[in-house]
């Protein structure tokens, strides 16, 4: 034998090499090969092209009695064993109807999508409930018509169903969405669909994005409640066409960007709710137009901007909620023209102007939330007017200036807060007059002089804060009726942090009771339960205790000068004694 040489190891190699690289070649085209389309499944789908106009859909050209394999037809995607699982033929200029499609040899069907084919018609066939298998069906921007088919109950695997943009006509019948356990996504906006949106639709406890708009039945709807979801993206403009809607609520979703301007087309509407989204914008002018409007509310959103000025023709609104924004700007004085505005809530904003004496001609107003803006000014005399408030809270500004006495004509008040200010002054002796008052919290002021007895009357007071202020003087003990009454057992007073002195008056029914940082403050009483918080406040001295104490003061003192008497005696006589001997 000849020696084998390098060369002859690298032709070995080559050779080995290429018949590896054939065999492997040769198995993966004998595999494709192997993936034959299921004989049934290939003679629906060819009947249902030979139903189509297909010169008009070249897409489909490539479906032939001679196709074997499924890698060859365009849009058609198979499983391992040859069938078909997935049909996407979207946009492809599909002329016909789907009568002639044999749903019942497309057993493995998942996904099927026909989106975007405008001369795709006809009804869709009940048939179509034999596909239990199918997670996506998207039948949008046809031209499909009639009603939906019953048989679409039976699709329970359904996660996705797209139908928008056809004519489909009549009732959504509730026994549609009674097995769609799994849908996440339901359109079926911009049909022509008519009645009652069906209860049925929250039993859909995975849907996450729902679309019901642009509807000719919906023309007739009056009231739309789609809260609580997880509805995201812009506010629908097509929403703005329902001319007969007298509620919309979407309350709680996570819809984005503005108001539409065109919600001037909802003439109608009477209440609207778009709280906790995440709108931004300014508040569109055209809103101001919707004279019909009760109740508007648009609290926990993004929006900035002023308040238009045209609000005021709002003429019926009882309502506005406007809290937990970023608006800006002054109140608009003309709010308080209307003469039915009963509810008014800005809070939480950067609205920044002083509080307007207008306000005062708003008689029926029955809450004003004001807090955490950047109000500056004094407080309206006006206030005292608002006869039927219950709740007034301007906390957290930088309103100055004393409190308005007229205040305490304000006697159906419940909560008043105007903490966190730089009021000064006395509190005024007339809130002993606001006998249903539950909460009073004047705290974080700059107020002065003695807390007024006639705080005493305030038996309903659940919640008495005071503190971080500059009162002083002795708190009368008249005040301590407002814990007699056992009906209010979890009772907050917070009188620390000021310069009051004296004995603290026995609180009854008390849960929480802060008196600390009063300097000459002082208890004559033992605090036996346990939410006291004294702050290690100093025991009064009784009169008792002050004759014992004059007591032992004069004896020490007696007895300091009696030894001091007998020291000077002794010293004297004893001098006296050196004084003689040395004269002897």
């Amino acid at each position: 034998m000849g020696t084998i040489t390098l060369s002859m190891v690298i032709q070995v190699l080559s050779m080995l090499l290429v018949l590896l690289l054939f065999s492997f070649n040769s198995t993966n085209v004998a595999a494709k090969t192997l993936t034959k389309l299921l004989p049934a499944e290939r003679e629906a789908l060819l009947r249902w092209k030979g139903s189509l106009d297909y010169d008009r859909s070249s897409f489909v050209k490539s479906w032939n009695a001679t196709t074997l394999s499924c890698h060859t037809l365009d849009g058609i995607t198979c499983n391992k064993e040859g069938s078909v699982i997935g049909i996407d033929l979207s946009h492809q200029n599909l002329h016909g109807t789907l009568n002639h499609l044999n749903f019942s040899s497309l057993p493995n069907l998942s996904i099927l999508n026909l989106q975007g084919n405008y001369y795709l018609n006809g009804s869709i066939p009940q048939e179509i409930g034999t596909l239990t298998k199918l997670t996506q069906l998207d039948l949008s921007y046809n031209s499909f018509s009639g009603e939906l088919p019953i048989s679409l109950a039976n699709l329970t695997s359904l996660i996705h169903l797209d139908i928008h943009g056809n004519r489909i006509n009549g009732t959504l019948d509730p026994r549609l969405f009674s097995n769609w356990s799994q849908l996440e996504y339901l359109r079926l906006s911009s049909n022509l669909f008519v009645g009652k949106i069906p209860p049925e639709l929250g039993i859909l406890k995975k849907l996450t994005r729902l679309f019901l708009y642009c509807n000719q039945g919906l023309k007739k709807l009056t009231r739309l409640f789609l809260s609580y979801n997880q509805i995201s993206g812009s506010i629908p403009v097509e929403l703005m066409s329902l001319e007969n809607l007298n509620e919309l609520d979407l309350t709680s979703n996570y819809l984005t960007g503005p108001i539409p301007s065109t919600i001037q087309g909802l003439k109608k509407l009477t209440r609207l709710f778009l709280s906790y989204n995440q709108i931004s914008g300014s508040i569109p002018v055209e809103l101001m137009s919707l004279e019909n409007l009760n109740e508007l509310d648009l609290s926990n959103n993004n929006l900035t901007g002023p308040i238009p000025s045209t609000i005021q023709r709002l003429i019926n609104l009882t309502s506005l909620s406007l809290e937990l924004n970023h608006i800006s700007g002054p109140i608009p004085v003309s709010l308080f023209h209307s003469t039915k505005l009963l509810f008014l809530y800005l809070h939480s904003n950067h609205i920044n102007c002083s509080i307007p004496q207008e306000i005062g001609n708003h008689i029926p107003l029955l809450e004003l939330k004001l807090s955490d803006n950047q109000l500056s000014g004094q407080l309206p005399w006006s206030l005292g007017k608002l006869s039927s408030l219950k709740v007034l809270e301007l906390s957290h500004n930088k309103l100055a200036g004393s409190i308005p006495e007229q205040i305490g004509n304000c006697t159906n008040l419940i909560s008043l807060r105007l903490n966190g200010n730089d009021l000064y002054g006395r509190i005024p002796y007339q809130f002993g007059e606001l006998i249903y008052l539950s909460d009073l919290d004047l705290s974080g002021n700059s107020l002065t002089g003695v807390i007024p007895w006639q705080l005493g009357n305030l038996v309903r007071l659940s919640s008495l804060n005071l503190s971080h202020n500059k009162l002083s003087g002795k708190i009368d003990p008249f005040i301590s009726k407002i814990s007699e009454s056992s009906s209010y057992l979890n009772r907050f007073i917070d009188i620390s942090h000021n310069k009051l002195e004296g004995p603290l008056p026995r609180f009854e029914n008390v849960r929480e009771l802060y008196v600390g940082n009063n300097k000459d403050l002082c208890v004559e009483y033992f605090c036996d339960f346990a939410s006291c918080y004294n702050d290690d406040i100093p025991e009064c001295l009784t009169k008792i205790s002050k004759v014992k104490n004059s007591i032992v003061i004069i004896s020490i003192f007696s007895i300091v000068f009696l030894a001091l008497l007998v020291a000077g005696i002794y010293y004297f006589c004893r001098k006296r004694r050196k004084t003689s001997e040395h004269n002897k």
